[in-house]
């Protein structure tokens, strides 16, 4: 029996070529924004990818604190823009309470009755002495029973 000795066979390259192209076709709609929006069910996959791609790249992540920075400073001036609105409103609303008080006390006193000169002494003001005359007219006028309970 004569053995002859078999050619070893080269690896064909030729073989993986098309799975490689596969796999490149599907990282590329992966990879690809306008492939991505179309391909929905697996659009966190894609979110999940940019977020890695983007936290690993330095320039991005100083671009994003760059401009979480200035919308900080942004935000910082409309609140104290804000808080001077607000300041100032509180101001006119004092000033405009003490005016209104200045008003109805000129008001009282010029609307207030003169207390008249009478013979019978009277302790107080004449507002009290009116009360006390109404106050006594009321119990005058009730039913001594009722005035009892």
């Amino acid at each position: 029996m004569i053995v002859t000795r078999t050619k070893r066979r080269h690896f064909r390259f030729g073989r993986l070529l098309t799975p490689l192209v596969i796999l490149a076709l599907v990282a590329a709609a992966f990879v690809w924004p306008a492939s991505r929006e179309r391909l929905h069910a697996l659009a966190p996959v894609g979110a999940a990818m940019d977020a890695v791609a983007g936290a690993s790249d330095l320039v991005s992540l100083r671009h994003t604190v760059a401009q979480r920075d200035g919308s900080i400073a942004t935000l910082n001036r409309q609140v104290a823009g804000l808080q001077r609105d607000v300041a100032a409103r509180d101001r006119q609303i004092s000033s405009l309470t003490t005016q209104l008080n200045q008003a109805q006390e000129q008001q009282a006193g010029a609307a207030a009755p003169q207390p008249r000169a009478s013979g019978h002494p009277s302790s107080g003001s004449g507002g009290d002495a009116a009360q006390v005359e109404r106050t006594a007219k009321v119990w005058d006028q009730m039913d001594p029973e009722a005035a009892a309970k």
